[in-house]
């Protein structure tokens, strides 16, 4: 009986396994020229094949620029640059859009204005140029639908540069917490032997074993964060097999020497973050489908009109003038229907620019707090660990500690060293939050908290 039930299982295993085989066999497509043909999948295999399905990357010169990008070290703008380019996430908004390879490999790889941001950029240059013929009414949700899309790319790329920021930090402490280790090693092994002569006391010897093996399990455990870093950066820019061996940067960025001021953060958020766009965009189009399909004795029983302000559509200037949506008198029945669709519209509006102007303030604050952390750390903390290195060495050569102390002070300097990068880490993360409440909503939140992969240790003491 067992034998039958798993050849019956056996077999609908197969039967599964054949007719997955074949859907994928009838769906396979492959790209040729700068736009996706169908076709059969060749018989050896493709890199489309390995995939669960196609994707631009494998155009021509999607994949020249991909190439490009991935032969040197990837810092937070190559990486967004790939992201655009690689990622399945944003091939389905090119789909939507029927954007051809040539055309988003030269956005993804074009240089940005100092101004702006690449991801930026490439929205408003691949998809704000896009355009479609059709009424008033169904131009405003397309202009509508491609803000949307915008800040879909827009948060992808600011995901991907926290991502990157974690990923670069994380090889940084990994590499450090190897160099406390082996400090931690050594004072170790010599007290070791110390004590074995009867030269030191068996307390100490216990106090730097124990040392040595808190700081090896923060070096495991600082290796296994840094591959999930690195990994999860892998996730983003959408990256496989070869590919996936990229190089990533041995430092992070260094901090600006100064953080330029935002007057209005409040109003930069409430009045150009794309998803609040997108509202009065759809607010437009509905208010020009009700002027439309309605007749004059439904306007004229409206209560008057309220002025909304006139959002720009993408890549294009600030647009002047507002738009007029009707409000209507709530005792008349026939009208009730209309102004709670209007109603329903204005007030999601108004909360979502009340939530962007609090993001912003957070977020603003969080970036200037990150800022003089990392600040600190920089002129203050880590010169005044070297001066603290330097003169135990000083004091080592002439005898008047002992190779315990000298060991210990290295070991606070890396550790302080540690503590320096998470607070770049840190500042650079906070920047990206800042863009993300300022751009395109979707704010990650509060400022950041993320736990040293070392702290600075006390010495043992009893030397």
């Amino acid at each position: 009986m067992n034998i039958g039930l798993r050849s019956i299982r056996t077999g609908v295993r197969l039967s599964t396994a054949v007719i997955a085989a074949s859907l994928l066999a009838a769906c396979a497509t492959e790209f040729s020229g700068s736009a996706p043909v169908a076709a059969s999948a060749s018989a050896g295999g493709s890199r489309i094949a390995d995939v669960a399905g196609p994707g631009y990357a494998d155009l021509t010169s999607v994949r020249r620029a991909l190439d490009e990008l991935l032969s040197r070290n990837i810092d937070a703008d190559a990486a967004v640059r790939i992201a655009l380019l690689a990622s399945p996430a944003m091939h389905r908004i090119y789909f939507d859009l029927r954007l051809a390879g040539d055309d988003i490999a030269r956005a993804a790889t074009a240089a940005a204005p100092p101004s702006e941001s690449v991801e930026y950029w490439f929205a408003s240059s691949a998809i704000g140029s896009r355009r479609r013929s059709a009424s008033e009414a169904e131009t405003l949700k397309f202009e509508q639908a491609k803000l949307e899309m915008a800040g879909e790319i827009v948060r992808l790329g600011l995901e991907v540069r926290r991502a990157h920021a974690a990923a670069v930090a994380a090889r940084q402490v990994a590499n450090l917490t190897d160099d406390l280790k082996t400090a931690s090693e050594a004072s170790a092994e010599l007290g070791r032997r110390m004590a074995r002569v009867g030269n030191w006391p068996r307390l100490n010897e216990y106090r730097e074993s124990a040392a040595f093996g808190t700081v090896s399990v923060q070096a495991a455990r600082a290796r296994l964060a840094e591959t999930a870093a690195r990994e999860r950066l892998t996730r983003l820019l959408g990256l496989w097999g070869a590919d996936a061996q990229y190089r990533l940067p041995d430092t992070l960025a260094p901090l600006p020497a100064q953080l330029a001021p935002i007057a209005d953060p409040e109003t930069i958020a409430a009045n150009g973050r794309l998803d609040i766009r997108a509202m009065v965009f759809d607010i437009a189009a509905e208010t020009r489908e009700f002027e439309l399909d309605s007749d004059a004795s439904t306007l004229r029983a409206s209560a008057g009109f309220y002025e909304l302000p006139r959002a720009r559509a993408l890549g294009q200037a600030d647009t002047a003038g507002t738009i007029s949506v009707p409000v209507f008198d709530l005792r008349i029945q026939s009208t009730l229907g209309a102004s709670a669709r209007f109603m329903g519209l204005l007030t999601r509006a108004s909360q979502a620019a009340i939530s962007a102007r609090a993001d912003a303030r957070v977020a603003y604050m969080a970036q200037r707090t990150a800022y003089e952390v990392a600040s600190h750390y920089a002129s203050h903390m880590l010169p005044l660990q070297v001066r603290i290195m330097d003169e135990s060495v000083q004091r080592y050569n002439g005898m008047l500690i002992g190779v315990f102390d000298l060991l210990a002070d290295a070991r606070q300097k890396t550790a302080v060293e540690i503590a320096s990068v998470e607070a770049l880490r840190d500042y650079w993360i906070a920047t990206a939050n800042l863009g993300n409440a300022l751009l395109a909503g979707g704010y990650a939140g509060g400022a950041v908290a993320a736990g040293s992969a070392a702290a600075p240790e006390a010495a043992p003491a009893g030397h």
